[in-house]
């Protein structure tokens, strides 16, 4: 039932369609990171684009359980934008900094230099930050939704997949 519902965004799908497929979309995400190591921009893409794959089924799931799927867009939306704004701004300028302190001064640097380094990129930690917090936040509650079981009722969406409703017997 759930093969080749990749792009489908209509109806219901049960709890079990939904975390199966977050799994495996969770596992070639470790998967290719591990593969990627430090391409922040390539890393950043890839993961959008894993990102776009549990978009239908987390639809279907949040209409499942009979909420909106805005707050699953609120979450992407979130999700897109601090992995681009961490791989393109100057985020990974300030790791590379970090890296070099630590690698040179090892456990001698100072929080003076920690908080030098924090001010001045204070912008760019603020703004990542921020979106991130956004993404967690959001990705909270669709997770908890995702949680909840499905209506018994059939919804604007169609019929429940869990609770199928037998048919009257009809009068011969």
């Amino acid at each position: 039932r759930s093969s080749g519902r990749l792009l489908d965004f209509k109806g219901r799908s049960r709890r079990s369609e939904f975390w199966w497929w977050m799994a495996v979309v969770m596992i070639v995400q470790v998967l290719i990171g591990l593969l990627l190591g430090e391409q922040l921009q390539t890393k950043a893409i890839v993961n959008v684009l894993i990102m776009c794959c549990g978009l239908s089924v987390t639809v279907r799931r949040l209409q499942d359980s009979g909420n909106h799927a805005i707050w699953l867009f609120l979450s992407f939306g979130c999700g897109v934008a601090s992995n681009i704004y961490y791989a393109f701004s100057k985020m990974a300028l300030l790791l590379e900094e970090y890296s070099a302190m630590t690698e040179h001064y090892g456990l001698k640097r100072s929080e003076a230099m920690v908080d030098q380094l924090l001010e001045k990129y204070s912008g760019v930690v603020m703004v990542y930050g921020g979106l991130y917090l956004l993404w967690l936040v959001f990705s909270l509650v669709v997770i908890v939704m995702c949680l909840l079981d499905s209506k018994a009722m059939p919804n604007k969406y169609g019929p429940s997949p869990k609770y199928i409703m037998e048919e009257e017997p009809q009068p011969i």
